[in-house]
């Protein structure tokens, strides 16, 4: 038998870390990805997520963390659903008649999630009555259970969950109450430097607000369809069927305009040219 150095030529694929994770990202389903993006955003000061909608918000963590334990709650039974609960609750207060029909009006006003969909103006026109007394009934249906309910605006829900709390944040009320957008966009040191805080505590508000609901009724939707979004659209043309991805889906991912700024003008400082 020969014997010597011989020269073979194979094809092997070699998958680095890199590889791996762009595979993994690529078989996430979109709730999951969406998931794993807002984890990185959060742990992650250079990364921003913009166009992201916001009754996604921030992040849905209140999705119990402790669904493991044992909730004797659950054993207690439940109305049908988020209008008969409400409607319970009405039924403990003393009212006139009008207003008890103002109420309930509004009650159907109510959409799944929980946010009133209605006009005040429209519904005082409808019982004839002046509008401050429409909104004081709205006010009323505000103070129900579940917490955030009756709310017109995500803003608004928020700031309902916040007073509601036992041990009341005023500067978290005060951010969601005059900062709000900036604090979805994460814009946490305009806002520091605006109202004159450090910054750290403006990003405990917002850690704050990651375990509050902003869909407080999604726990009553039992009895409601679930929409599906789809992730892949299929048109037709003349040639046959054109399949693509859903963009509309994903959160646009860019870095943080703050720490954009902050490297250009390292790049241009004398000290950085040496």
């Amino acid at each position: 038998m020969e014997q010597g150095l011989f020269q073979n030529q194979r094809l092997q694929l070699v998958i680095t870390n890199k590889m791996e994770q762009q595979l993994s990202l690529l078989h996430m389903p979109i709730v999951e990805l969406e998931r794993f993006l807002m984890d990185q955003a959060l742990e992650n000061p250079l990364i921003d997520m913009e166009s992201f909608d916001n009754n996604h918000l921030i992040l849905k963590k209140h999705q119990n963390d402790k669904s493991s334990e044992k909730d004797w709650l659950n054993n207690i039974e439940q109305p049908r659903n988020l209008y008969d609960f409400l409607l319970e609750q009405l039924s403990f207060l003393t009212l006139k008649p009008k207003e008890q029909e103002i109420m309930e009006y509004l009650i159907f006003l109510v959409d799944e999630n929980g946010y009133f969909q209605g006009d005040l103006q429209d519904v005082s026109k409808h019982f004839a009555v002046p509008v401050d007394l429409v909104e004081q009934a709205l006010y009323r249906l505000q103070t129900f259970e579940p917490i955030g309910v009756g709310a017109r605006t995500l803003q608004e829900c928020i700031l309902l969950q916040i007073r509601d709390v036992s041990n009341h944040n005023e500067l978290a009320e005060l951010v969601v109450a005059h900062y709000f957008e900036l604090l979805v966009e994460r814009k946490w040191r305009e806002i520091s430097n605006k109202m004159g805080v450090d910054v750290t505590e403006i990003q405990n508000v917002f850690d704050l607000l990651k375990n509050l609901n902003p869909r407080p009724a999604s726990s009553y939707q039992n009895d409601y369809p679930q929409l599906i979004k789809p992730e892949l659209i299929i048109s037709e043309d003349r040639q046959g069927f054109i399949v693509k991805i859903n963009n509309a889906l994903y959160p646009k991912l860019s870095c943080d305009s703050y720490y954009n700024e902050r490297m250009d003008q390292l790049k241009w400082t004398p000290s950085s040219r040496h």
